[in-house]
């Protein structure tokens, strides 16, 4: 009897040993990805801000060079790279002296800045990019970090330094976005490991100077480590946290990210007062079992009875044990004992396992993995934490983590194996992957739109132009339609990235999804072909959604053509709709959907399917399977963009021979769905009255101006907002036409300051970059005009007409 207690208290401890471990294990490399997250965003930052100098740099270098100082030059290169750069609060310059000269904005002239560490390290030599440890700005008041470049003049002598400066508040705010958990903190330490700013239980501290530091953090730095570790008890607050650090780029910072202790083991002091509960019901069990049998020691029959009886209570712990338990003989390979939770995990009944071995049931997909198990048990008697890919029943597969030992019971040798299930957790940490890598190129496409978007404006406006000018039958129409075209491939290039990176602007509103894709059909129908059966199933009552139909469009017919390809030869396609409510609680629905009501779009085709490999791949921007030049890779991502935008969320289901199903879950909202819009009829070809301008790219300016004067309309055109307020007074026009990103006075500022002057006035927003500015993650804000660049002749009259007509109407 004490044997046997001795080996579940063995096993409990050895469980959650094994437990307490993967759950360290699980912290350090959670603490180390959102450190690396944060490291790249940090990163990213600086390289936008450093750039920034260097666009400067470099115009006050070629002025040097060509002997022809330019004042307005420079203020122009300052005032564009700082619009460029919204991270930046100031970009500025001083001269040899340390007296600031000009800036963006404009800074006092004269104010003295030759004291400052960055100013004192660039003028002794050329130290690159210089960046100070936190200081309070003279010109702001708050607690700034100043980034700068040494600037030169004739024969490479100190000419003075170009200098930007970020807000400690604008890094907190950087630091705010890492999800650390209600007890996580987040921390941004200088070089010699002074705070300099800190997140924790939710509360964000900048400016803290000195304060104390890890014994282990600052024995790694010491030593030169730029990354690592560690486990350590914060003296601010008394809470134990798992700890994460990286240094960020060649910056003198270092960026530190905590998970606390008690978030990240709370299930696992569950686990252990289960396991103290049952090893003490046990050892009751045990002593009362032993009790029994003295007692009983002079009737055989009652002493075989009470025997019998606790051998029935140990086989019922062992059957409640949480984790896959088994016994194996290390001569024959044959099991001995499982218990309900191996059943569980590999699907088997424990009657076919028993007597059977491991190879009997397939259980090992790679037996190198049995093998690698045998051969460190042998050697070492033990062996903890082996992860490895089993084979359950039904041929589905399972990560776990296995822990083995040696036991001697009667004189043979046995194999005591607990198996750990993690296939969710190593799901959970290749979807925190995945996002990291969707962010990094959301990222990228959010930065590149604007630029971009501004250069093909300019590109096709000129093209309809130079189109409408040519006479009939030039040849020159024919090379006109080619930079059209081209033109218009690369703005939907661009409109499929910000979509993927949800900064697209949406105008959502409630809709029937029956009604979208019932209408959508004679086109779908059209798009497949023949060979494919195209069926719609309809739900009956389908609750409203709300989103923005023109994105729900992109989307289904993404999804029909991706299932289209997986059909070369012909075959039957279903659209599905459902009303789903997702229940509160794990596993109800797709990972982050808050439970409510919801509306079901499947899409499943009998195609050739897809390996675990292209699943995991899928979503990803640029990922096709196709031939070269058979598709650029952002369909799918596209579609998962928008539906994230949207609030929802899309799946996959999909093995090789046995066709792909897309589900997509959209929340549904309390209003009524509002009818289908009909057709917009032809956008006028001419209109009339008086238009403000105001763009601050002089190209793009321009060839908004001819657009608007083609279409009949007079216009007045500034390049800032503060122009466009000095030309506005006095002077009465019927509609302000803006850019949204602007130097000084952003777009919405300068529509507020007019409105406050004319109640009534109307804006057309035009913006190549995300509409965020204007409404909520790139909600547009119920009456707001909008146009995205790059756009045709025919939208820009239709979205005219709109808002002049939004003017001349009287208020509900």
């Amino acid at each position: 009897m004490l044997l046997l207690n001795l080996f579940v208290d063995g096993v409990m401890l050895v469980n959650l040993r094994q437990g307490w471990q993967q759950r360290q294990h699980q912290a350090l490399r959670s603490a180390d990805g959102l450190t690396r997250l944060l490291e790249r965003t940090l990163e990213s930052v600086f390289d936008k801000v450093d750039l920034a100098l260097l666009a400067v740099a470099d115009e006050q270098a070629r002025q040097v060079a060509a002997g022809r100082p330019d004042a307005a030059a420079l203020d122009a290169v300052l005032a564009r790279e700082r619009a460029r750069t919204p991270d930046l609060l100031t970009l500025a310059m001083a001269d040899a002296g340390g007296h600031l000269v000009r800036g963006a904005p404009q800074v006092p002239a004269g104010l003295y800045v030759g004291d400052r560490d960055y100013f004192v390290a660039q003028r002794a030599s050329d130290a690159g990019l210089f960046i100070s440890r936190p200081v309070l700005g003279r010109l702001s008041k708050v607690p700034v970090i100043f980034f700068s470049r040494r600037l030169t003049g004739p024969e490479g002598r100190f000419a003075g330094v170009v200098s930007g400066a970020i807000t400690l508040e604008h890094v907190a705010s950087i630091l705010a976005d890492v999800e650390v958990g209600p007890r996580g903190a987040t921390l941004l330490r200088y070089q010699d490991l002074s705070e300099v700013v800190r997140r924790a239980n939710g509360v964000l501290e900048p400016l803290l100077g000195p304060s104390q530091v890890s014994a282990t953090l600052r024995r790694q730095v010491a030593a030169g480590q730029t990354s690592g570790a560690y486990v350590a008890v914060a003296p601010a607050d008394g809470i134990s946290r798992t700890y994460g650090f990286r240094k960020i780029g060649g910056s003198p910072f270092y960026g530190l990210v905590g998970l606390a202790q008690e978030d990240l083991l709370r299930s696992w002091w569950r686990e252990a007062a289960q396991a103290a509960g049952l090893a003490a019901l046990f050892a009751a069990v045990t002593a009362l079992g032993a009790w029994s049998a003295l007692r009983s020691f002079r009737d055989r029959q009652a002493a075989t009875e009470a025997l019998r009886e606790s051998e029935s209570r140990l086989a019922a712990i062992i059957a409640s044990f949480p984790a896959a338990l088994a016994i194996t003989d290390l001569e024959t390979g044959r099991y001995l004992l499982a218990n309900e939770a191996f059943g569980r995990t590999t699907g088997w009944p424990l009657a076919e396992v028993v007597g059977r071995t491991s190879g009997d049931i397939d259980v090992w997909t790679d037996r190198a993995d049995r093998a690698a198990v045998i051969a460190a048990v042998t050697a070492r008697g033990a062996v903890d934490d082996y992860e490895a890919v089993f084979r359950r029943r039904d041929g589905s597969r399972l990560t776990g983590l296995l822990s083995a030992r040696t036991i001697a019971i009667e004189g043979r040798r046995y194999l005591l194996t607990i198996t750990r299930d993690v296939t969710r957790q190593r799901q959970l940490e290749a979807q925190l992957q995945q996002a990291q890598r969707l962010e990094s190129v959301g990222r990228l496409a959010g930065g590149v739109a604007h630029d971009f978007n501004n250069m093909l404006s300019v590109i096709l406006g000129e093209a309809a132009i130079l189109a409408a000018d040519l006479p009939a039958g030039h040849p020159g129409h024919e090379g006109v339609r080619e930079i059209t075209r081209a033109g218009e491939r690369s703005r939907d290039l661009t409109r499929q990235l910000l979509a993927f990176s949800r900064k697209q602007a949406i105008s959502p509103r409630p809709v029937d999804l029956d009604t979208l894709v019932g209408a959508t059909l004679p086109a779908l129908v059209r798009l497949i072909g023949e060979d494919v059966a195209l069926h719609f199933e309809p739900a009956r009552d389908l609750r409203p959604v709300l989103l923005d139909p023109s994105q729900f469009d992109q989307v289904l017919v993404n999804l029909v053509v991706n299932a289209r390809d997986a059909m070369p030869a012909g075959g039957r396609l279903v659209l599905r709709t459902a009303n789903v409510t997702l229940a509160p609680g794990p596993g109800q629905g797709p990972e982050g959907l808050p439970p409510g009501a919801y509306a079901q779009l499947t899409v499943s085709d009998d195609g050739v399917g897809m390996d675990e490999e292209t699943l995991s791949h899928l979503f990803e921007p640029f990922f096709t399977t196709k031939a070269a030049g058979k598709g650029t890779g952002l369909g799918l991502a596209t579609s998962y963009g928008i539906v994230q935008q949207n609030g929802g969320a899309i799946q996959v289901r999909s093995a090789p021979g046995q066709g792909t199903t897309f589900t997509i879950l959209l929340p549904c909202t309390g209003d009524r769905a509002e009818p289908a819009a009909a057709p917009a009829g032809p956008a006028p070809v001419r209109g009339e009255g008086l238009l403000l301008l105001v763009e601050d790219e002089a190209p793009v300016r321009r060839t908004t101006r001819r657009l608007l004067e083609s279409l009949g309309y007079r216009v007045l055109e500034a390049g800032s907002g503060e122009e466009a307020l000095a030309l506005a007074e006095g002077t009465a026009f019927d509609l302000l036409v803006t850019d949204v990103m602007m130097p000084g006075m952003k777009g919405p500022e300068l529509s507020q300051r007019l409105r406050a002057r004319r109640p009534g006035l109307e804006t057309l927003f035009i913006s190549g970059y995300t509409a965020s500015v204007i409404g909520s993650g790139g909600i547009l804000e119920a009456g707001t005009h909008f146009l995205q660049k790059p756009f045709s002749v025919e939208d820009l009259a239709l979205k005219l007409r709109e808002a002049l007509r939004a003017r001349a109407a009287p208020p509900a």
